[in-house]
């Protein structure tokens, strides 16, 4: 699953984005953008507001709380919350100096390649910029793991620290299973792309599990490389760099379940994306 290795998101599962019902419209807001000036000598850090409304909801086999607007504060977190256990924070960012493949040097330590990470460019031309893709997709360090090995499944909680091997009829539904329960908050200012979820790849012999009695995993043949035949991890971090509008989108998911209470989410989560903007570009 490191960058440059065949992955494909799953759309039926959270968190990723795409247009909404004109009901789901919101007018424009505030955001507050940084903007990165890098110098040979040191770095300058200014703040800007500008304006950016986008329809977007979830692909996502759970339900979903409707659009709102940006949670830019205590308040605003709060109000998500009532409607949603999975609530996105995030910073807008100038990405003149960044590029997709600095932030995942930045994302990737050099005793952390073989961890999963990934690097997505989108195939799809810009909107005034027809020959570039509008869209790429960074993340590393999943919160967690799901690897499936015929029938044998290995799910590693980064964030607990725990382990968990089990042997199960269809894995195929172990990461639906624990993804049931979340409800992801709509946020209309996200791009219109991936921006958070699970991330990774079901090889040709999954089939198996759909075609139990045809091609059975008895049947396979020798497998003398011991891959994994499903390979998940969950990215709660995410930048989206936008190239058309020349911006950088540092997402950090909040779950509210994780938190004894609201506040703390909100604050602890506030403190994790500013971490993450100061990895992924100030450094």
């Amino acid at each position: 699953m490191n960058a440059g290795t065949a992955a494909t998101s799953m759309q039926s599962l959270s968190f990723s984005n795409r247009l909404v019902p004109p009901s789901h419209r919101l007018s424009l807001v505030p955001v507050t953008v940084t903007r990165i000036n890098l110098p040979k000598s040191a770095a300058t850090v200014s703040t800007v507001k500008c304006c950016v409304s986008r329809q977007t909801t979830t692909t996502t086999s759970t339900a979903t709380a409707p659009a709102t607007k940006l949670a830019s504060d205590a308040s605003g977190f709060s109000e998500a919350s009532k409607r949603a256990n999975l609530v996105p924070l995030y910073r807008c960012i100038f990405s003149d100096h960044l590029t997709p493949v600095v932030a995942y040097r930045c994302l990737v330590q050099e005793d952390d390649r073989e961890a999963p990470s990934f690097l997505f460019e989108s195939v799809e031309p810009g909107v005034r910029v027809s020959n570039v893709g509008r869209y790429s997709v960074v993340g590393a360090q999943p919160v967690m793991e799901v690897i499936v090995k015929d029938n044998n499944v290995t799910i590693m909680d980064h964030e607990k620290g725990s382990l968990v091997e089990e042997v199960v009829d269809d894995p195929m539904e172990i990461p639906r299973k624990i993804s049931e329960d979340w409800k992801p908050q709509i946020i209309d200012e996200l791009p219109e792309a991936f921006c958070g979820g699970w991330v990774g790849y079901f090889s040709y012999d999954t089939v198996r599990y759909v075609e139990k009695k045809k091609l059975p995993f008895s049947k396979a043949p020798h497998d003398d490389r011991s891959l994994a035949d499903i390979h998940l991890g969950l990215y709660n971090d995410v930048l989206v760099f936008d190239h058309v509008e020349k911006k950088v989108y540092v997402i950090h998911w909040v779950r509210l379940d994780q938190h004894s209470s609201v506040q703390k989410a909100y604050a602890e989560g506030l403190e994790h994306l500013e971490k993450l903007v100061a990895r992924k570009v100030i450094t």
